[in-house]
């Protein structure tokens, strides 16, 4: 079952930007909804939509340190509407803000 769950990573970390569903990457690894979640997590230790959410959240760090894109625009353009619900993921993984994770990891030097 490796060989599917590592298809559906490589899925993931092209494809994350879209309304990714368990579902659909599950068809496409020719495993059932359940079975593939079940192996996912038992392979990974994280859920589809943990996974996901961290893929995501570390997207939005190299477009927060390498570009001057508004925190909205990043957000929208890893597939977060939410903001505030982006601002909390964001939060739970690095300890501070989009904003405080810019302005400390401002690879470019002071805009």
């Amino acid at each position: 079952y490796e060989v599917p769950i590592h298809k559906a990573l490589q899925h993931m970390g092209s494809d994350f930007m879209d309304g990714m569903m368990v579902s659909e990457t599950s068809r496409l690894v020719s495993m059932s909804t359940r079975n593939f979640q079940r192996m996912f997590k038992s392979l990974t230790g994280r859920s589809f939509v943990q996974m996901l959410q961290e893929i995501r959240i570390r997207h939005s760090c190299g477009m927060l340190q390498y570009t001057r894109m508004s925190v909205q625009s990043i957000a929208e353009m890893i597939g977060i509407y939410d903001m505030n619900y982006f601002y909390r993921l964001f939060r739970e993984k690095y300890g501070m803000t989009p904003g405080q994770f810019r302005l400390l990891h401002n690879l470019e030097g002071t805009w």
